[in-house]
């Protein structure tokens, strides 16, 4: 079906998993009521809100539905509608999962990861793909074992998928990071003439276009966790798959491609060990909720976060893009591609730390001002 040039068949495909990504979520806020009813999801008080009113959370199931949907009605062949089911049932345990949190059944953190790690498990092994080198030789040799390579890369995807899940904080941000993931690896893919590949990242391209025009700027629907974990899982393969493909291709370029969520995952890790709580414990001091509180303190207070939400989308988007433009520039140049990780992640712990000592300092002189006003 796919080929190196886009075939009228091919944009039929596109345009129809956009519209019926679009007419999915407007029936989802048709029934906006009915909806919050059903999933009883309660987290305008939550540690990591930034929204203020009741949102439907379930546009990550009609994006996964217009996907899934389209290729069973425009695939051409048996093979590639098993491929479509094949896909559908290994997503499945993370989708299941992330769905019944977003209709409000509580599934842990630690019940979510490992639905991650067997979703990423039964992938790996239905489709044959895993990490084989990341070119360096003591790390390499492991990787020559294949149930180990196959373990390493199973948990390297699996926090990728939750990494995607921990971005999901502002109105548009993994959305919009998730269609700048698909134009890098599909920049990628039709380098190393992968056009099967490269399609299937134009039709997830457009099944999140269609989301995001009722999520940006003022977030009448969300992804929710279900739409989230989807996004990090399909990419992160799909990546691991050009890989595959294309031993060529540096393994810390493909890095860079998804550098932010997981730069900002780690350092999460770390600041919440550090500070004696658990590593799946949420709080609201992610890079991208201490630009949103910046803006809010220091420019356009408090009660204006409709404004100040899609704007601390705007400010963050670019500087998580970055380090994907220099993984597409440096994909087959691994020294470059390891001095980028290098930089950028010396810039994005410099640039945290920097930001959280302004923040502080500005609250600081807010409440002392407000002392002296009393």
């Amino acid at each position: 079906m796919w080929q190196a040039e886009f075939s009228e068949h091919l944009l039929i495909t596109f345009g129809s998993v956009f519209f019926l990504s679009v007419v999915l979520c407007t029936l989802i806020l048709a029934f906006r009521k009915n909806v919050l009813r059903i999933t009883s999801r309660k987290d305008l008080n939550s540690v990591q809100s930034t929204h203020t009113a009741p949102t439907p959370r379930i546009g990550g199931v009609a994006v996964v539905l217009a996907i899934v949907s389209t290729l069973f009605i425009t695939v051409w062949t048996p093979q590639e509608r098993f491929g479509t089911l094949v896909y559908l049932v290994t997503l499945s345990p993370i989708l299941i999962a992330g769905v019944f949190e977003d209709f409000g059944m509580r599934i842990s953190p630690r019940s979510r990861l490992i639905a991650a790690i067997l979703a990423s498990l039964m992938t790996s092994l239905a489709w044959g793909i895993w990490v084989k080198s990341i070119n360096i030789p003591v790390i390499d040799v492991a990787l020559t074992f294949a149930p180990l390579a196959i373990a390493l890369t199973v948990l390297g995807a699996a926090g990728v998928t939750n990494a995607f899940n921990l971005m999901d904080g502002l109105n548009g941000l993994t959305g919009f990071y998730a269609l700048s993931t698909v134009i890098a690896l599909a920049a990628i893919a039709n380098q190393f003439e992968v056009y099967n590949l490269e399609a299937a990242l134009m039709v997830f391209f457009c099944a999140v276009a269609g989301f995001l025009f009722f999520n940006f700027p003022f977030g009448k629907i969300f992804l929710g966790d279900g739409g989230a974990y989807t996004l990090g899982h399909t990419l992160v393969w799909i990546a691991i798959a050009i890989l595959n493909r294309a031993p060529d291709i540096s393994a810390f370029a493909i890095l860079l491609v998804f550098f932010w969520p997981v730069a900002d995952t780690m350092l999460s890790i770390w600041r919440r060990r550090v500070s004696g709580r658990r590593a799946d414990q949420p709080d609201r001091l992610h890079f991208h909720q201490l630009v949103l509180r910046f803006l809010e303190i220091r420019f356009i207070g408090r009660k204006r976060r409709r404004i100040v939400n899609p704007l601390a989308t705007l400010v963050v988007l670019p500087c998580a893009i970055v380090p994907q433009i220099f993984g597409v520039m440096f994909i087959t140049n691994d020294t470059a591609a390891k001095a980028s990780v290098l930089v950028f992640g010396l810039l994005f712990v410099g640039s945290y730390v920097f930001g959280v000592r302004c923040a502080g300092k500005i609250s600081a002189r807010k409440t002392s001002g407000h002392a002296l006003n009393l």
